[in-house]
């Protein structure tokens, strides 16, 4: 991914984390490709459980938001 893209896709949780209104749709984007950056970045024997963890977080943030 592009440094432009990054940025633009992370401008909505940076605007929401500065109280800014954003459109709910671009922030529950935002938040996914954090958790998924998050997750590809951890180790996977060392990090095991908090790997874990937020790759389940992620399935039920696009489950739940599938119903917004």
């Amino acid at each position: 991914m592009k440094k432009l893209d990054l940025l633009q896709s992370f401008s909505p949780l940076i605007k929401a984390a500065r109280g800014e209104i954003v459109d709910i749709n671009e922030l529950k984007t935002s938040v996914i490709r954090v958790l998924g950056i998050m997750s590809s970045r951890l180790d996977n024997i060392r990090y095991r459980s908090a790997k874990e963890i937020i790759d389940k977080a992620i399935n039920i943030l696009q489950l739940e938001w599938l119903y917004i």
